[in-house]
């Protein structure tokens, strides 16, 4: 076989899976723009979470001077619900929800103390010493646990 065959043979060969490959190339590099993207959405999505959650978080806290705790906690629910997680990772969302329904569930005991008023830690500082305290601190630790799934969910992106 000349050199100049083998040229030909090998330029047939080696130009179509050249092309083959820079065609996989930009099929990669469009995938990677695309989880890029992705990732930026649902950083943006988790940081506009976070940041209402925070604003919620000192309504509610505050409320309780003039609503009841439960109501302060309803409306806190309430402005969750409202939230859009559309863009937000899965695990983020399921650990931000399961958030929610621990304290929808704390409700079990401020709804037994309707008349308490002041600031909500106070107040937790309060219901922590009735003869509800220890169901109080039970569904409290799972406040805190929940919170921290939703930390730990934030932490991968």
């Amino acid at each position: 076989m000349t050199l100049q065959k083998a040229c030909r043979i090998f330029s047939m060969i080696a130009i179509p899976l050249l092309l083959l490959g820079c065609k996989n190339a930009e099929k990669n590099n469009t995938k990677l723009l695309i989880e890029e993207v992705s990732d930026a959405s649902e950083k943006n999505c988790i940081n506009t979470i976070i940041n209402t959650d925070a604003t919620l978080g000192k309504i509610r806290n505050e409320a309780p001077r003039l609503l009841s705790l439960s109501e302060a906690i309803d409306n806190y629910i309430f402005g969750i619900e409202a939230m859009d997680f559309k863009n937000c990772p899965g695990a983020f969302e399921a650990a931000f929800l399961d958030h929610k329904e621990a304290w929808a569930a704390i409700k079990e005991v401020t709804d037994k103390y309707p008349q308490l008023r002041g600031e909500m830690h106070d107040l937790f500082d309060q219901l922590e010493k009735t003869e509800n305290g220890e169901r109080f601190k039970e569904l409290l630790a799972d406040i805190w646990s929940t919170w921290e799934k939703v930390e730990r969910a934030m932490s991968q992106f």
